[in-house]
């Protein structure tokens, strides 16, 4: 990356493929939004605290049920971030992203007089009033880097109008991509019932368990693959996913993995609702549309084309 040689250097934590990265972005000067986390639910794991890059978001608190699961994973990885048990009454945020279903009518979090847009990954049990506008993307989980079937929606309500919401999509993988090939167990397979596709799709081998060159059924998830092994004299085996696989089937970073323990590991799979990767491919577009001057006032900070350029071109889960 070609970096300008004055201003000022940020230092920065993003969600990569495999972990949790360092970068460097320069520039003469940053704009960012100013937002808050909610994760309310004392099983919801926080998952847009790892994918909001510092470079455009700057997350002033995340709110956390008092018995989270995930208090103690939150201070060791973001140990500068505040935690916050109640949704903080007035706040500087600007922008809100909430695991599940944005909070009620009555909730404080909407006289906000600061707040104009609020993200989240579940519908709200009733409609907001106006002047809050509603906008649905449809993500199509393999079309942004995933290895899964899944189709989800996020939902933005904002009192700007908003456009250009589309995701930012990545070359396509299939669960080949994550399998770990010195797992043991599993039924031996023969190499030629796999074969490779051009577009991923979910298709069976000839002898009925699922290639690994094709997709994860989210919906049918105790299914077996055919996947390649170290331990099998032909180097294929049939079996199930790991529990580890499958939180790399919702983009999960290793560096996480790696300091929950074990019995925790199941709790996280539980916890997760929305892939990592589904919530990536939204950040960017909701930081341009939310950014870009509109003939209202958006009372918002000003765009700024070459950070956006820039997370288009170097972001780690944009190449």
């Amino acid at each position: 990356m070609n970096e300008p040689s004055d201003g000022v250097t940020t230092e920065f934590l993003d969600y990569s493929l495999r972990g949790i990265i360092k970068g460097k972005l320069s520039s003469q000067e940053l704009s960012f939004h100013s937002v808050g986390v909610l994760c309310i639910h004392k099983s919801c794991f926080p998952s847009w605290i790892f994918v909001l890059p510092s470079t455009l978001y700057s997350i002033e608190w995340v709110v956390l049920h008092k018995d989270s699961l995930w208090i103690d994973l939150v201070r060791h990885v973001k140990p500068n971030l505040t935690i916050l048990f109640d949704i903080p009454s007035p706040s500087t945020a600007t922008i809100i992203f909430n695991a599940g279903a944005p909070p009620g009518l009555s909730s404080l979090i909407w006289t906000n007089d600061n707040l104009h847009t609020l993200v989240a990954t579940n519908t709200p049990r009733k409609r907001l009033r106006h002047p809050w506008e509603m906008y649905r993307v449809d993500v199509l989980h393999n079309e942004v880097g995933g290895v899964s079937d899944g189709v989800f929606r996020i939902f933005i309500f904002s009192l700007h109008t908003l456009s250009g919401l589309t995701p930012t999509q990545l070359p396509r993988r299939d669960v080949s991509s994550i399998v770990d090939p010195t797992t043991s167990g599993g039924t031996k397979a023969q190499p030629n019932e796999q074969s490779s596709m051009k577009i991923p799709t979910i298709r069976r081998t000839p002898c009925g368990v699922l290639s690994s060159f094709g997709l994860f059924p989210l919906l049918s998830m105790k299914q077996k693959f055919l996947v390649p092994s170290v331990f099998a004299s032909s180097k294929w085996v049939h079996r199930k996913l790991s529990q580890q696989e499958i939180l790399h089937v919702y983009d999960v970073p290793l560096r996480i993995l790696k300091l929950i323990s074990s019995a925790d590991i199941h709790k996280l799979h539980r916890s997760i609702d929305v892939p990592f990767k589904v919530l990536v491919s939204v950040v960017s577009p909701i930081f341009r549309a939310t950014s870009a001057p509109t003939t209202a006032d958006t009372g918002g900070v000003a765009f700024c084309p070459q950070i956006a350029s820039w997370v288009t071109r170097c972001h780690p889960c944009f190449q």
